[in-house]
């Protein structure tokens, strides 16, 4: 079946607008016509609504008085958004789906002329698309930053004050008024941790500061993120650690390692796993041929099954499990054979092994499947005492995320539900 345009429209636009919104979780204003494809329900984060002009306007925390706001040239247009820095946002034409940027008082700063428009997120510039397939970045009063080509470009999603882009096949960055800081002569970026950004440059690993300073030069092998103030780089195929400064604070000299947690690092030594602390002394001698990440005294270790140890190497949970996940909010996935089931972080069961399939726990909350009698793979959520809170019954299931909403799908339909299990807009 061949859709006509005016369908074909208001698919895309339900879709970008979907992920425009999905972005904006810190949005000031949400604003859209009466007859919007999006519901007339935001209420996961608004504490204020007020219907004017055939607009729904929702407010974060805004007074009565604040929201008294005057429309202006905005007749026919599908949806407005003001988001992150309070200093502009878009509006969407109705007639042919073209997004305008607009003040904090919605007037025009730049007409309807980009098909797709990332919302700022609280920077002061943003990445935006032409209807011929042409990028460029901006900032929020229209300012050409980069100028609209068909060289591709990308850009930082995350609120940050320097903020990567990518031109064509390399990476520089840019500070929040839209400064170039650092040129294009990186081939691949990671992110901010600790204050700190991986980066690459000729097959060699660094780490640049928040100013855009290379403050660890592009001379390691491979290095992973920062935790808890060191880094496990690796240099003539070996490993150590460096802290925040650049300097070598446990000798490269270990054939493999992972990044710190709970004052823990793993190394291992003849194929087997062991844990060092901070000044590089071994606390828990190289004898497991699988280990996890500590959470907090424990941390899940394998010989021939898997079990827990605490911080002297000793099995606090004798090891009988097929699998065991990392911990999140105190809760970790085991697997018995091709079922699972869950733990708590002094090893006691609080579900049986009856689920095909897990997620992790997150807001309380942790998706879990079974397999119907016709072999159908069905989502649901339970909570930390085991219990099944949202019933078994979506096609997937994605965790929920930090406001309190998470993403399932049933027939092929994706939509967001909240703790309660109530189908709800972003």
């Amino acid at each position: 079946m061949i859709m006509n345009l005016k369908t074909a429209l208001s698919i895309l636009s339900l879709f970008f607008l979907s992920n425009l919104y999905a972005q904006s979780s810190d949005c000031d204003y949400f604003l859209k016509m009466s007859d919007s494809l999006l519901s007339k329900s935001h209420k996961n984060t608004v504490r204020a609504k007020k219907y004017l002009q055939g607009y729904t306007i929702c407010l974060n925390g805004l007074s009565d008085a604040v929201s008294k706001i005057k429309l202006r040239n905005l007749e026919g247009y599908e949806a407005i958004s003001l988001s992150g820095n309070k200093k502009g946002g878009w509006a969407m034409r109705k007639s042919d789906f073209t997004i305008g940027i607009i003040d904090d008082k919605f007037n025009w700063i730049s007409r309807p002329g980009y098909s797709i428009y990332y919302n700022f997120n609280g920077k002061n510039i943003c990445l935006v698309k032409t209807e011929d397939g042409k990028s460029g970045i901006i900032d929020y009063t229209g300012r050409i930053i980069l100028p609209i080509s068909s060289e591709k470009k990308d850009m930082c999603s995350a609120k940050e004050d320097l903020i990567w882009v990518k031109l064509g096949n390399k990476y520089g960055f840019y500070d929040n008024s839209g400064k170039l800081v650092v040129d294009f002569n990186y081939d691949d970026v990671g992110a901010f941790m600790e204050g700190l950004i991986r980066v690459v440059r000729n097959g060699k690993v660094g780490f640049v500061s928040r100013t855009g300073t290379e403050l660890i030069s592009c001379q390691y092998e491979d290095a992973a993120d920062f935790t808890e103030g060191y880094a496990c780089i690796r240099k003539n195929g070996l490993w150590g650690f460096v802290n925040t400064t650049g300097k070598i604070v446990i000798p490269v000299v270990h054939e493999e390692v992972g990044s710190f947690s709970a004052g823990l690092a793993p190394f291992l030594k003849d194929n087997r796993w062991g844990f060092m602390n901070k000044t590089g002394d071994v606390v828990i001698q190289a004898q497991y041929t699988e280990v996890g990440p500590f959470y907090a005294n424990i941390a899940p270790a394998r010989n021939n099954s898997w079990g827990l140890i605490n911080k002297n190497g000793l099995f606090v949970v004798p090891p009988q499990y097929d699998g065991i996940g990392n911990f999140y909010e105190g809760f970790a996935y085991v697997r018995k054979g091709e079922k699972f089931g869950y733990i708590d972080s002094t090893g006691k069961s609080i579900t049986s092994f009856v689920y095909y399939n897990t997620g992790v726990f997150s807001n309380g909350l942790a998706a879990v499947s079974i397999k119907d009698t016709e072999g159908n793979e069905k989502w649901g959520y339970i909570d930390q005492k085991g219990k099944v809170v949202i019933p078994i019954q979506y096609d997937y299931a994605h965790d929920f995320k930090e406001n309190g909403l998470a993403i399932v799908e049933i027939n092929e339909e994706e939509f967001f539900i909240n703790k309660n299990g109530q189908k709800q807009a972003y």
